[in-house]
């Protein structure tokens, strides 16, 4: 986009960002459904590139372009827009777009270093769904998990892998505690924490991508 001074040039290498910027930005904050009221809206390049910066601004800044945004005429749209930037204000994790480039390199590099962990240890569960390992939680609690489940769990949770795991997250001395339904419900649990950290990891690496700062090694 020849002579753009939107707020994100400096962030974003990206050629969709340079090209047709306002596309970028709905695919960026998944505002799809709202594609058509904001490219009929003359303000909305500058208040999407606005809250993508948003932590960055200046307080002065920040409260103009929240009152840009109140005062957008459709309100289902200041409403979902004026929601993302409270999102993010409470937790960048949100919105991982909406982070620093030091807070984003520090997210990507906790959540691998975690799902690294524990796929390492044997609990990378590609093929298992978020719902799949809550179900498995709910039932080890309530129904106790079955003999050949139970023994299986609390071989894995007593490995060398995952003892070393438990270590760096602090947890070693809880495990050596645990016993019958709990220990299974507690790999259960670490199959969970693996795949939140692996999303979040995937999520904070797509933005990395985005503004040109991966490492050679990341990729």
């Amino acid at each position: 986009m020849a002579n753009s001074t939107l707020a994100t040039d400096t962030r974003y290498k990206h050629k969709l960002h340079d090209a047709e910027p306002l596309k970028f930005f709905i695919a960026l904050m998944d505002l799809k459904p709202f594609q058509n009221e904001l490219t009929n809206e003359p303000k909305a390049l500058v208040i999407l590139s606005g809250i993508a910066m948003y932590r960055s601004l200046p307080r002065q800044r920040q409260m103009h372009l929240l009152q840009e945004i109140l005062a957008l005429p459709n309100k289902r749209l200041s409403g979902h827009l004026y929601g993302i930037v409270g999102q993010f204000t409470a937790n960048t994790a949100w919105h991982p777009w909406s982070m620093t480039a030091k807070e984003l390199q520090s997210y990507f590099a906790s959540n691998k270093a975690v799902s690294d962990a524990l796929t390492e240890a044997g609990f990378g569960t590609p093929s298992v769904s978020a719902a799949a390992v809550v179900g498995g939680i709910y039932g080890g609690l309530t129904l106790g998990l079955g003999g050949q489940a139970s023994a299986t769990a609390a071989s894995a949770a007593t490995s060398n892998p995952l003892l070393e795991v438990a270590k760096k997250l602090g947890l070693k001395g809880r495990i050596t505690k645990i016993g019958g339904r709990m220990l299974g419900v507690f790999v259960i649990a670490v199959i969970g924490l693996n795949m939140c950290a692996t999303t979040s990891a995937k999520q904070a690496k797509k933005e990395l991508a985005l503004r040109g700062m991966l490492d050679l090694a990341d990729y």
